[in-house]
C-alpha cells in the first residue's frame, strides 16, 4: 500500500491481513483488507475521521 494515508499495524490469519488507514487529507478513517499476499484490496467500511479504529484483529 502507498499513498498519504496513515496505516495502523496491521494484523492478520490464514485467510488475509487487516488494518486501519487514516487519510486526514479526506477525513476518512478506512478498515482495510488484503488478501495473505497483499492483493485484492477491499475496504469494508469507511468512517469519519473523528472515529478509532485502530487496533483491529484478524479472528477465525
Amino acid at each position: 500500500m502507498t499513498g498519504p494515508a496513515y496505516r495502523g499495524a496491521p494484523d492478520w490469519g490464514a485467510k488475509g491481513i487487516v488494518f486501519p488507514e487514516v487519510d486526514a487529507a479526506a477525513g476518512a478513517t478506512r478498515l482495510v483488507i488484503v488478501q495473505p499476499d497483499g492483493s485484492g484490496r477491499q475496504v469494508p467500511i469507511t468512517l469519519g475521521s473523528s472515529f478509532d479504529i485502530s487496533y483491529p484483529r484478524w479472528l477465525p
